[in-house]
């Protein structure tokens, strides 16, 4: 394991945990909890008949689901967007010009030639000597996407300043690779269904969380005394008296 490896998974990586704790994430986890506070509550409704009870557990769930599904996109697309930020920033071109930026693309072809990371670190070595840093970065930039971390390790020795980025890229490009998992299965939306729906389909789902909940008959006389009855309600509630 390479230098930037370790760094990478050192539990002291404090790159690593500001990727991690972000604004987004800490309202995905405020979400879950008050996901689970819902279900506490719901279950405590006692105006609630059975019927009642899942119909809004049904739509607390329904909607804590999706809600997660969309930040943890947010999450994913905030990342993408500093990975792509950050890797203009260590290997491109992006303050070049004219005569410059002709060196850069031609930088690119030599580098996308080297076969294997001693073929890099051989050719990194010779253009550090030179002081060619347009081939430097072009040749790092080819170890990077072809995995040849020796030469990006030694990159990273002579340059410093650099290091930080470096160490954010490697967090981010793991991060990236397990959240773009997460999110082709569906696991970035993944929520625990309450055991009182856990044998509904999807459909009876979205049918009980468009309802109005069911309350007992206690709680529907009570409501008729103020007038707050709904028709349906009344309906049902002459059904129960008969």
């Amino acid at each position: 394991m390479g230098w930037l490896s370790e760094a990478i998974r050192a539990q002291g990586n404090d790159i690593g945990g500001a990727i991690t704790n972000t604004p987004t994430r800490q309202r995905m986890i405020d979400l879950k909890a008050a996901y689970r506070q819902a279900l506490d509550s719901i279950r405590g409704d006692a105006s609630l008949s059975e019927l009642g009870r899942q119909q809004l557990m049904a739509r607390a769930w329904r909607n804590t689901k999706d809600e997660l599904a969309r930040l943890g996109q947010v999450d994913f697309d905030t990342q993408v967007a500093r990975f792509n930020e950050l890797e203009r920033q260590v290997f491109g071109a992006s303050t070049v010009s004219g005569a410059d930026a002709v060196s850069f693309r031609d930088a690119t072809d030599r580098a996308d030639k080297l076969e294997n990371a001693d073929a890099a670190l051989r050719a990194l070595g010779n253009a550090e000597l030179s002081g060619d840093a347009i081939l430097a970065k072009a040749i790092v930039m080819r170890a990077w996407l072809a995995g040849w971390n020796p030469v990006v390790d030694q990159y990273a020795v002579n340059h410093p300043t650099v290091t930080d980025k470096l160490v954010e890229l490697g967090t981010l490009r793991e991060n990236l690779d397990s959240a773009a998992s997460r999110l082709a299965g569906g696991i970035a939306g993944a929520l625990a269904r309450p055991t009182e729906i856990a044998n509904l389909s999807l459909a009876e789902i979205q049918d009980y969380a468009n309802a109005d909940p069911s309350r007992t008959l206690e709680a529907v006389q009570l409501a008729r005394t103020r007038g707050e009855a709904t028709p349906q309600e009344e309906t049902e509630a002459r059904r129960q008296e008969r």
